[in-house]
């Protein structure tokens, strides 16, 4: 009976591990990284913001996250 249980236990964590890999998706073209500057034109100015961040050598630009001014990396 125990035997059983350990090799039902560690069949079904092989399986949920191939699920997660299978099912996440995570690429590196898929990660969107931001630099959040406290100085900026925030809150609700994304327009102001953008400009802003590609003033600061972020040419793709940015929004309003919060109160802070993100930059798109």
């Amino acid at each position: 009976m125990t035997t059983s249980i350990s090799i039902q236990q560690y069949i079904f964590a092989i399986l949920c591990f191939a699920l997660v890999i299978m099912n996440s998706g995570v690429t590196s073209e898929n990660i969107h990284y931001k630099v959040c500057i406290t100085k900026g034109p925030c809150p609700n100015n994304d327009p102001a913001c953008a400009k802003f961040c590609q003033n600061k050598s972020y040419p793709k630009g940015g929004n309003c996250i919060d109160n802070v001014c993100c930059c798109d990396k």
